[in-house]
């Protein structure tokens, strides 16, 4: 079978890593995809361009009238746990900001250029309902070609803050190694005066860090196909251990067992090895 899953660009890392480990498993599966911003993305399942999409939030009542009208069920898949960063320049001395103030910075007179990956993308649609913002016209709010572009945007210029998915930097690697080379994380609090926190596994995990997010996996097939197939494959046991690799939470917690066996590896051996 074949399918086209579209995927916000912020969440690119993690779900080729998902579509790799699939066709591994079932090598005829043919999976395209398509990086596009979320909303554009979803905008393509729904006028059946695409099979299914890889977004961080859930259809609203309008967009789910798709599935109402071709009496199909809606039933969203949580694949894991992740977050919103804020980073900036090293040259910035600003480590640190409390929600209200970066709220504050979403105005003409905002001392920060505000810089996303791209625009209708994922960070900036959370951004705009975490912090309740109306029109972003006449702001300071830019944005780039994904998120490398952003980091280089941003990386000489100590008026910048910009927003990037925890995905880009969760997996130690040459990828994270670079972004962090060049910028730094900036702390988050709720309030002013509160700690402020930086994403990790352990935040994230503690459900502490104020700009935490799902990732969401969408599709209109409802038969048993590949869409169905590798939705189910991601949120099981194998794609779950696949988002905890990438540094993500996976949503579905595996237990894990360790079995100590005793007994000797000679079985001639009479007495065991203490």
């Amino acid at each position: 079978g074949k399918m086209t899953i579209a995927m916000d660009e912020s969440l690119t890392k993690v779900m080729t890593e998902q579509i790799r480990a699939y066709q591994i498993r079932y090598p005829k599966a043919d999976i395209r995809v398509r990086v596009e911003p979320e909303q554009k993305a979803i905008q393509l399942m729904l006028s059946d361009s695409v099979d299914a999409v890889a977004v961080t939030r859930e259809l609203t009542p309008e967009e789910q009238t798709y599935f109402t009208s071709r009496n199909k069920r809606y039933e969203p898949a949580i694949m894991a746990l992740e977050g919103v960063v804020l980073v900036t320049s090293n040259e910035n001395p600003l480590n640190q900001i409390s929600i209200e103030e970066l709220k504050s910075a979403f105005s003409p007179s905002g001392k920060y250029q505000l810089w996303f990956d791209q625009s209708n993308s994922s960070n900036l649609n959370f951004v705009k309902e975490k912090l309740k913002l109306g029109d972003l016209a006449n702001l300071p709010v830019y944005g780039a070609k994904g998120t490398l572009d952003l980091i280089e945007q941003i990386k000489d210029n100590p008026k910048a803050i910009g927003f990037i998915g925890f995905n880009w930097i969760s997996e130690e690697g040459s990828t994270q190694q670079e972004i962090l080379k060049k910028v730094k994380i900036v702390g988050l609090s709720s309030k002013t005066g509160e700690e402020p926190l930086v994403p990790s596994t352990k935040t994230l995990k503690s459900r502490k860090y104020p700009f935490e997010r799902l990732v969401y996996l969408h599709t209109t097939d409802n038969r048993w196909g590949v869409p169905m197939g590798f939705i189910r494959f991601s949120c099981a046991q194998v794609g779950q251990i696949i988002t905890e690799k990438m540094g993500l939470i996976p949503y579905y917690i595996i237990p894990k067992e360790i079995v100590v066996d005793r007994k000797p590896l000679n079985p001639e051996t009479k007495k065991e090895t203490k």
